[in-house]
């Protein structure tokens, strides 16, 4: 014979429903957010690597692969849910304005228009901080970012 007070009152149940019904929401949300910041640093990158080829000076193109490169890795591996937001020394410098300056090792600035030097501080700066979405609403922050950086690089062309 079943034993019924052992059973959870109905009420329970539905709210467990409920409640697995909006995780799955919620997951789904962030997943898409991740997606598409996997997306625009995608973008991003080939759109770096396309302002690198016109480079005449092999250590300023290779500033910006790196960077390119960089904004890829972190756009698309490094939002981690449930960690810190940090990202490490090495990769922040990476992404740092220092971009638009060019290499210590060029004679030369790299060849970009205006609105091109304020799209690479843009995407450094907002990849840089993208990680930190982990530590309030990813599924909601990340979005504005991506979508900050895809305005930044539509307005230079991308």
């Amino acid at each position: 014979m079943t034993n019924l007070t052992r059973l959870p009152p109905p009420s329970s149940l539905e709210t467990a429903g409920a409640a697995s019904g909006d995780q799955d929401a919620v997951d789904r949300a962030l997943r898409a957010a991740l997606e598409r910041a996997a997306e625009v640093g995608e973008r991003a990158r080939a759109w770096v690597r396309v302002l690198a080829t016109r480079q005449s000076e092999d250590a300023n193109r290779q500033l910006l692969e790196t960077f390119a490169d960089t904004v890829h890795q972190v756009l698309g591996r490094e939002i981690i849910p449930g960690g810190d937001g940090e990202i490490g020394g090495e990769i922040r410098y990476r992404l740092d304005a220092y971009v638009i300056l060019g290499s210590i090792l060029a004679q030369d600035r790299p060849k970009l228009t205006v609105i091109e030097q304020l799209a690479l501080v843009a995407v450094g700066a907002i990849t840089t901080t993208a990680p930190s979405t982990v530590l309030n609403d990813i599924a909601a922050d990340l979005p504005a970012l991506c979508d900050a950086i895809d305005n930044a690089l539509t307005l230079a062309g991308a």
